[in-house]
């Protein structure tokens, strides 16, 4: 007995529609950057700071709105050393913040190689740049190592973790309630929730293994939303 199937689409039909859709995102990409939230007026990140440990940051900050300008066209490569808890990571986000247009906004990555270190981050940018949950997003591996954290943070517990126990970080989790992306690439985001999550949100702090798939063309279209985020947002590589 023989079946036949009837195919859902011919094959030039499949192409010039692929055909299609790329030329629409491709056209669409330039413009993506303006079309995303972005922080924006924000007066903690141009705030002088006062304690002397922390003043070199103002110096940073004030280089940064000089160049801002020319930046734009040349690009801006820096590289912070500073000693330990002289306010690298606060003076980080200002200077991204100095190199943006303040009335476009500033959108920036921080990519890190531990997950304690970067909840800490985000911790620290909740705190001190009193950034909201729809501001800031922080991607992580899973709900389980939020948990953990919240969890290690209280002085009457003691909890020990272990990086082998990589079954818990399989599956991503976003800390974000921001405004979702809702412009030209819509469409194709709707589908990942999460994906959206982390192209929207104007600051983002990840490890960084979450953007290096941007560079692994090969991995099945898993490289296109860190590509996407990188494409429109500054990156700090904090250690």
């Amino acid at each position: 007995q023989q079946t036949c199937c009837k195919p859902k689409q011919h094959l030039d039909e499949h192409n010039i529609g692929v055909a299609v859709n790329a030329q629409r995102f491709a056209q669409n990409l330039p413009a993506l950057k303006y079309a995303l939230p972005t922080i924006a007026q924000h007066k903690l990140f141009s705030k002088h700071a006062e304690h002397e440990k922390y003043r070199w940051q103002n110096s940073a900050f004030s280089h940064a709105k000089v160049i801002a300008t020319s930046t734009e066209k040349q690009g801006f490569f820096g590289v912070n050393m500073a000693s330990t808890g002289c306010g690298k990571t606060i003076a980080n986000a200002r200077v991204m913040y100095g190199l943006a247009n303040e009335n476009e906004g500033c959108r920036f990555s921080v990519a890190l190689g531990l997950r304690t270190l970067t909840l800490q981050t985000g911790d620290a940018y909740r705190a001190l740049l009193k950034l909201g949950d729809d501001e800031l997003a922080v991607l992580i591996g899973s709900q389980v190592v939020k948990t953990l954290h919240q969890l290690n943070k209280e002085p009457e517990k003691t909890h020990t973790g272990s990086e082998s126990a990589d079954a818990l970080f399989e599956q991503l989790f976003v800390s974000y309630e921001g405004q979702i992306y809702d412009g030209r690439l819509k469409h194709w985001l709707s589908t990942s929730p999460k994906l959206e999550q982390l192209i929207s949100a104007p600051v983002l702090v990840s490890t960084i293994d979450h953007l290096m798939p941007a560079t692994e063309s090969k991995r099945g279209g898993k490289q296109i939303a860190p590509m996407l985020r990188l494409l429109t947002s500054d990156l700090v590589l904090d250690e």
